[in-house]
């Protein structure tokens, strides 16, 4: 007996399908609304880098901040008196006899660089203010960088236009352009964020083709200074591995390597924290609106350099997938998802494996990051993934409580409401309750006397209309003891108890007993409501037998139902037709009554031949239960 509904065939290959149109639907997103789902992909790579957690800082690397603090503007003569090097401090920008100081001191203490991320854009108080600084820039070229900025460069979907920029360089005051080493000692400090506002990548340099004055970022400059044999190739757009949000790499306030007091004590220890060692010098803090977005929030742009200058010293280099490894990614994401929920038979076994992809891949992904500097596809491969996944379960669900709808509308035509709620609500398929199976049960055989004799000279309506009275109150009677209805014949009612379900062979034989003695009840009602309406009174016979049967699917291609087959079921009929002959109303057999002798009380009819059957038949008078 298929229960299964015409659309079974789809929801089974629905895996394959689904995949497949999540698939094209999210590629072709990707290709037509690409803003959209980078911007997904964005955020997923900037989530990597908080599931990641902070690194610790390059130990090459010390920040020296120009804060509030070492602004020193509302210092007093004593003060002064006793750090003499601040009357460089009291406004901002400094003169550049400051940054020349700070250079000469932090050269002398072994640092192996000193990079200023500052622009140097108009002249100086005096002459003498800017030959300081250009002094030490000429003498000290090698180990100096300080900053360049682009103004109105283009940033796009598709990189970064150089083609048209303003430059903005030092003052000639500072840096003559003619100077032998000018292109290595003056670098672009600029970060061009991606279309959300968020700087994630770093451009290394400017085409040469371009002749930009100065071709090469800043970050690179620093990095060219201790590996000077590095960092020379074709420019590129690099990925920046943060170490962390801001304030991982601890700054210095800058006032302190003017003071001699500061300079003595730790952390600087007479300039020993600077020995080998990169020097940062830039703006720190909301004061000097120099604070961009990053995949941490905030964070100063000096301190984004040291994030940028580590990357390259440490030869980091975070790859995205391009267009064409994106799609097999997809394909083979795709291929192996729809198989193995095509496989999975449940819609928790789907969501289980589905989860477990999607769940698996984003660890993959952050893998994959962490250990080969790949930044994986996941936005759209998670949507593949969860897309597909929730699809195909919801289908199967939707489709699995249509079905069982189906078959409760099926099975409450022959067994009762329960049984058929536990026949739905086991592990065990619907189909296969009813596959052919030999089954011990108990068959009810109930028959209206003189049914024949009745219908001659009857009208028809109303008598169709008692005798469906009478068929519901004996289904009713049946369906109450949990018994199953296998089929009406005229006036006959046939019932079995122990199939499709049992509760053991004692168990289904006395609710069959019950089950009669509930339809010698309901009987007696309606015929006394009947005889008030001016109705003809029924009166049925009852045979009780058990034994093994063949159940299942039963009939031809065109209409089959589910029935029991069998002697037992033939003996049943004949002590339901001896009942005239006893002159009482139920009747059952041996073999019913060895099941149930301890609940019932009867009186004994003695054996009765029986047609069909060498074998006298012992039959009982029932009365009532005990």
């Amino acid at each position: 007996m298929k229960l299964r509904l015409p659309m079974g065939r789809f929801v089974r290959w629905s895996p394959l399908v689904l995949t497949g149109v999540w698939m094209i639907l999210t590629i072709a997103v990707c290709t037509w609304q690409p803003l959209l789902m980078e911007r997904l992909e964005y955020k997923s790579c900037d989530q990597r880098f908080h599931w990641r957690g902070e690194l610790p800082p390059d130990d090459r690397i010390v920040l020296m901040s120009i804060g509030e603090e070492s602004i020193m503007d509302e210092i007093d003569e004593k003060e002064l008196r006793e750090h003499p090097n601040f009357k460089w401090l009291r406004k901002f920008p400094y003169p550049r006899q400051a940054h020349a100081f700070a250079i000469d001191r932090l050269l002398k203490a072994g640092a192996r660089v000193v990079a200023l991320d500052l622009l140097f854009t108009a002249k100086g108080e005096d002459f003498a203010d800017d030959a300081a600084l250009r002094e030490q820039l000429q003498k000290h070229s090698g180990q100096l960088v300080i900053g360049s900025n682009f103004d109105y460069v283009n940033v796009g979907i598709n990189g970064i236009d150089f083609s048209n920029p303003n430059v903005m360089t030092p003052n000639e005051s500072v840096m003559p352009r003619k100077t032998p080493n000018y292109r290595d000692v003056i670098g672009f400090v600029n970060y061009f964020p991606d279309f959300d506002g968020v700087i994630r990548c770093f451009q290394t340099g400017t085409e040469p083709k371009l002749r930009v004055e100065t071709p090469n970022s800043f970050d690179v400059l620093v990095a060219r200074k201790l590996f000077p044999e590095k960092f020379t190739g074709k420019p590129e757009v690099r990925t920046i591995v943060f170490a962390g949000r801001e304030g991982t790499y601890k700054a210095i306030p800058y006032f302190k390597i003017f003071s001699d007091k500061h300079w003595e004590r730790p952390p600087l220890n007479k300039g020993e924290i600077f020995k080998n060692k990169v020097v940062l010098i830039g703006p720190w803090g909301d004061y000097m609106h120099d604070r961009h977005l990053t995949p941490f929030d905030l964070m100063n742009g000096v301190e984004i350099h040291a994030n940028a200058i580590a990357t390259l010293l440490n030869n980091r280099n975070l790859r995205a997938m391009d267009r064409g490894e994106s799609v097999v990614l997809l394909l083979v994401v795709s291929v192996i998802l729809a198989f193995g929920l095509w496989k999975a038979k449940t819609p928790f076994a789907k969501l289980l494996f589905g989860a477990g992809m999607a769940v698996g891949y984003l660890l993959l992904a952050q893998l994959a990051f962490v250990r080969f500097d790949r930044f994986l596809l996941l936005v759209p491969t998670e949507i593949i993934l969860l897309g597909s996944v929730v699809s195909v379960v919801s289908l199967q669900a939707i489709f699995e409580r249509l079905e069982k709808q189906r078959a409760r509308g099926f099975l409450c035509r022959y067994v009762s409401k329960n049984i058929a709620e536990q026949i739905l609500g086991s592990e065990e398929n619907v189909d296969t309750v009813f596959i052919p199976t030999r089954r011990f049960v108990t068959i009810l055989m109930s028959d209206v006397r003189d049914f024949t004799t009745m219908t001659e000279g009857s009208e028809p309506g109303p008598f169709v209309q008692q005798l469906n009275e009478y068929l519901t109150a004996m289904t009713e009677c049946v369906f109450d003891h949990d018994g199953t209805l296998d089929k009406f014949v005229g006036d006959a009612v046939m019932a079995v108890f122990g199939s499709p379900t049992s509760r053991g062979k004692e168990e289904d034989a006395l609710r069959a007993v019950k089950t009669a003695l509930a339809m010698r009840a309901r009987l007696a009602a309606l015929n006394e409501q009947w005889a008030k309406d001016g109705r003809r009174p029924f009166r049925f016979g009852i045979g009780i037998n058990a034994g093994e049967v063949m159940a299942g699917d039963i009939g031809s291609s065109q209409k089959a139902e589910y029935g029991v087959i069998g002697d037992p079921v033939n003996v049943a009929a004949r002590v339901e037709s001896l009942t005239k002959e006893q002159k009482t109303d139920i009747l059952i057999a041996d073999s019913v009554y060895e099941l149930v002798r301890n609940h019932v009380q009867v009186e004994p009819r003695g054996d009765m031949k029986v047609k069909g059957r060498a074998q006298p038949v012992r039959i009982y008078a029932l009365q009532t239960l005990r």
